[in-house]
């Protein structure tokens, strides 16, 4: 079920010298999220490059970000298979904001002291 860990760091340069020399991360991938889908999920107005990075089974998504300590990109991901129960549990209790992209069905949630969850449907 556990999917990967987001966080966010101020200088790129962190990736290389940090997360890959030091503690043995390797790139998987890397996108952008555009400045309206990263407004819409992280309350920031500026584009971001995600860097996903990988530790044996774990994933780390570093989001690069001159944004400090009013903005966090912190999240758990979560992947479900029941999808559609699901929905209707969070429909009754919670905000949620769906976003439609490539892959399958995604949204993200936050608890009541504001933890970021995305939940993606697994296929």
């Amino acid at each position: 079920m556990f999917k990967h860990v987001g966080i966010s760091v101020n200088d790129k340069s962190d990736i290389d010298d940090f997360y890959i020399k030091i503690l043995g991360f390797k790139i998987l991938y890397t996108f952008e999220i555009d400045k309206n889908t990263a407004s819409k999920i992280f309350n920031v107005s500026q584009n971001l490059d995600v860097i996903t990075l990988e530790l044996e089974d774990f994933i780390l998504e570093v989001f690069i970000s001159r944004e400090t300590s009013k903005c966090t990109f912190n999240h758990i991901c979560l992947e479900l298979s029941d999808f559609d129960e699901l929905m209707k549990r969070i429909e009754k209790h919670v905000i949620f904001k769906r976003i439609n992209r490539e892959g399958g069905r995604t949204i993200f949630v936050r608890d009541k002291s504001a933890n970021l969850f995305e939940i993606k449907e697994k296929k």
